[in-house]
């Protein structure tokens, strides 16, 4: 991956540069034509982003600080078939990178203690169980799925409000 990403950085480099030899550029506001430096900058940019969306989309992220308020009801890491046949079943997705994840975290704990006990809850860390997320299609973060006798539902995608979540749930 990282290797992909050097070499399109090196390949926007040299590109850039030839570009800003030219000087074409008459005023000097232009990035790649202006000078042979400015060019290589800009080339090296420009590699970078293509590179990294080759090597599957990006740089990675940086681990964070896991944090939040845990769930009232019992947090068990889902496994595969592991959603309720009877009843409903809510499966977060989390990272703990993730910023989001941990903003929308205290929201979905208050809307489960309310619901009741009537409600099962899982969560799932992606990068600790890569496999469900993809069992699941779970491309963005953080997701949360509610299942009703073991058939999803609703999908919500984001940071949702604490109505649209207890109207969900009704």
């Amino acid at each position: 991956m990282y290797m992909t990403i050097i070499i399109c950085v090196g390949i926007g480099v040299g590109l850039g540069a030839l570009l800003g030899s030219t000087r074409s550029c008459e005023d000097g506001a232009c990035p790649l034509t202006a000078n042979p430096r400015r060019g290589a900058l800009s080339g090296a940019f420009l590699g970078l982003l293509f590179g990294g969306a080759l090597a599957g989309g990006g740089l990675g992220a940086a681990p964070g600080v896991a944090g939040g308020v845990s769930a009232p009801n019992e947090v068990v890491q889902l496994a595969p078939g592991a959603v309720a046949e009877e009843g409903k079943t809510i499966v977060y997705f989390y990272a703990d990178w993730c910023a989001v994840c941990r903003q929308f975290k205290p929201t979905l704990g208050k809307v489960l203690s309310s619901s009741g006990d009537g409600i099962a809850f899982s969560q799932v860390n992606v990068d600790a169980m890569p496999k469900v997320a993809k069992q699941h299609e779970v491309r963005y973060l953080p997701t949360t799925i509610l299942f009703e006798n073991g058939i999803e539902r609703r999908r919500f995608v984001g940071a949702v409000s604490e109505g649209e979540l207890n109207a969900a749930l009704s």
